[in-house]
């Protein structure tokens, strides 16, 4: 497609394009747990004997993650985003259409884990990166990443209402169907940078917007082999640090996902009053996944990522009290939504990475982090599980203990390690990899 002069505003169109591909990876993660039972039950089989499709879906989302990020680079965001999830929907679509046994369904899931990737942690930071400056660039995180978190209010209502019509087929059926059209969307709206388009990135300046020439970085990507990319990330210290960080995250959000709920009916809380306090902690990660971000435009970016996650340690101190001591459900409700507030660190996560790395790196980068994640978001809930049976006797209260150090961790490496970017102190690897590449 010939170039078309546009305004930069068109940024929000791909924001915009971003989110609904995040309610598409979000219904992804979330659609096999929902359909458990009914699978179970129309295939005749235990829902231990097809459970490792979960965790063979997470491997492959999680670990394919650097090739899509790196595969962004090198053949643009709009190939990877559009291709990969139309891929991923067909396959989730024809999962539940043509399945006929249990071994059908694992490798269906778990090669719809693969293509999912595709709109996943590795890619959504290179294409938040490219089309914002970064002045803006946490405003256009907070509109992408939410779209993740309104996806899991969405699937609590529509899962049930599909599944109750027709099983976990139609299940299966119509959120594939949503998510082509959604790839379909994503591929006519997506391009690979506002050069493209003969724009600049949304918010620059006339010196920002000098910076970065992206001819420049898409021919750098496009030459260089993946092995020399990989060979070159893998001597820079912020991916290591941003690792220990983002598996720090990892930990003890999936703790807190899969405990939280549990050692809430432990408590002696209903199973409506932890439904109850489940939604309140989405709208607390809703809210926060829109206001830090944006914050981080006007701040270090690792600051407010390094507050949020020792103020994450700080509020798990508070929660294993609260649920001893036999609480009214009144006070667990405001204390659910402002951990949901300040747990919500995915979208800082995401908008710290992309100025971690040079331009030509910022989708293998990030791609790399998300799949060193894999560490965390397997062994939070193996470690909590540890922790309850061995250290805590089996109280299932006793999970934050372990969460509170973990974040403090995460938080500390962030606030002393990372680099300042973001707000007045810029983008100075951008700006630093074009200074090199002028002097060539």
């Amino acid at each position: 497609m010939s170039k078309t002069s546009v305004s930069p505003k068109y940024a929000w169109v791909v924001a915009g394009a971003g989110f609904l591909t995040q309610i598409i990876a979000c219904w992804g993660v979330q659609i096999f747990g929902m359909t458990l039972g009914s699978i179970s039950e129309d295939l005749g089989v235990e829902q231990t004997s097809i459970a490792i499709a979960a965790s063979l879906f997470g491997l492959f989302y999680a670990g394919f993650s650097v090739l899509a990020g790196n595969l962004a680079d090198k053949i643009g965001i709009r190939k990877v985003m559009g291709v990969g999830s139309l891929i991923a929907s067909v396959i989730l679509l024809a999962t539940g259409m043509l399945a006929t046994g249990p071994v059908s369904v694992i490798v269906g899931y778990s090669a719809f884990g693969v293509f999912l990737a595709s709109i996943g942690a590795g890619v959504t930071p290179k294409l938040v990166g490219t089309w914002f400056s970064n002045h803006t660039r946490g405003k256009g995180f907070a509109l992408c990443i939410v779209g993740g978190s309104l996806g899991g209010v969405m699937m609590g209502v529509i899962a049930p209402i599909f599944i109750t019509a027709g099983g976990w087929r139609l299940c299966f059926e119509a959120i594939g169907g949503i998510g082509i059209v959604v790839a379909i969307l994503s591929f006519l709206l997506i391009r690979d940078s506002p050069a493209a388009m003969g724009t600049v990135p949304f918010g620059s300046d006339k010196e920002e917007a000098a910076v970065v020439d992206q001819s420049v970085v898409d021919e750098a990507a496009r030459t260089e082999s993946s092995v020399a990319r990989i060979k070159r990330l893998f001597k820079m210290p912020n991916l290591w640090k941003m690792i220990v960080v983002y598996v720090a995250f990892q930990l003890y959000y999936m703790m807190h996902q899969t405990y939280f709920v549990s050692a809430l009916t432990s408590a002696g809380y209903s199973i409506t009053v932890a439904g109850l306090v489940s939604s309140l902690l989405y709208v607390g990660i809703c809210i926060g996944q829109v206001v830090f971000p944006s914050l981080s435009d006007k701040f270090a970016r690792k600051n407010i990522l390094g507050v949020l996650m020792v103020a994450a340690s700080a509020l798990y101190l508070c929660v294993y009290p609260v649920l001893t001591w036999e609480t009214p459900a009144t006070i667990v409700f405001v204390l659910a939504f402002f951990v949901g507030i300040i747990i919500a660190a995915n979208a800082m996560l995401q908008t710290v990475m992309t100025e971690l790395f040079p331009p030509d790196l910022r989708g293998a980068g990030p791609g790399m982090v998300s799949t060193f994640g894999l560490i965390g978001r397997f062994g939070g809930p193996i470690l909590g599980g540890w922790f309850i049976a061995s250290m805590a006797g089996g109280n299932m209260l006793a999970y934050p203990i372990l969460a509170a150090p973990i974040a403090l961790i995460g938080g500390l490496v962030a606030l002393i390690t990372l680099p300042k970017t973001g707000g007045k102190y810029g983008d100075p690897l951008a700006e630093n990899y074009m200074k090199g590449k002028a002097g060539e």
